[in-house]
């Protein structure tokens, strides 16, 4: 026992001098956290989101303007965004929407202040006075990716390539085609998005 005893006070006195082990492990070593200031309702607005049919052409643009809110720290995600809805479309579309998109963090970049997100949602509803679409995710990533900057307070589509249109009795873009959507988004009031 004294010999085991003298090993363990060896042990300790190597790691005490090369700062070994979990006892000598550094604050950085916990998980970080991301975190939004100053958090709680916003509003995003948009002049122009562009939605555009890969293989047809088919574009469409519109305004936008909806809520949502950031939640101070990460629970599972960052926010929510009730109801994504743009609307005084062109090209005979009356409005798009999705409903229950959350907001999910993928990485954050402290040198420019950027934070990568996903706005998660199963689907996007296109209602023209003519026709009509879905359109809805395919693969790992289930919605819109997005760069937002904390300078500016604004958050932009940075991929949506995954997103394809499905049939319907008058479709507005080609079954099955890829469907593009780009805008940028300004967030009101504020917000400033860390990871630390």
């Amino acid at each position: 026992m004294r010999k085991a005893a003298k090993g363990t006070v060896a042990l300790a006195a190597v790691c005490a001098a090369v700062a070994c082990g979990t006892a000598a492990a550094s604050p950085m070593s916990a998980a970080a956290t991301w975190r939004v200031s100053p958090a709680g309702n916003v509003t995003y607005t948009s002049q122009e989101v562009t939605i555009k049919g890969k293989t047809s052409g088919f574009t469409v643009r519109c305004t936008a303007s909806f809520g949502g809110e950031f939640y101070k720290e990460d629970q599972g995600s960052l926010g929510k965004i009730p109801n994504m809805y743009f609307n005084k479309c062109n090209s005979g579309i009356t409005d798009m929407g999705t409903t229950g998109e959350s907001i999910r963090t993928v990485s954050y970049n402290a040198g420019t202040g950027t934070a990568t997100l996903d706005l998660y949602s199963l689907g996007w509803v296109v209602r023209g006075s003519s026709c009509n679409s879905s359109i809805t995710p395919e693969g790992s990533l289930q919605g819109l990716r997005v760069a937002f900057k904390n300078a500016t307070s604004e958050m932009t589509i940075t991929e949506s390539s995954h997103l394809r249109a499905r049939d319907s009795a008058a479709p507005c873009f080609t079954p099955g085609e890829a469907i593009d959507i780009r805008g940028t988004f300004k967030i009101s009031p504020a917000q400033k998005i860390t990871l630390s």
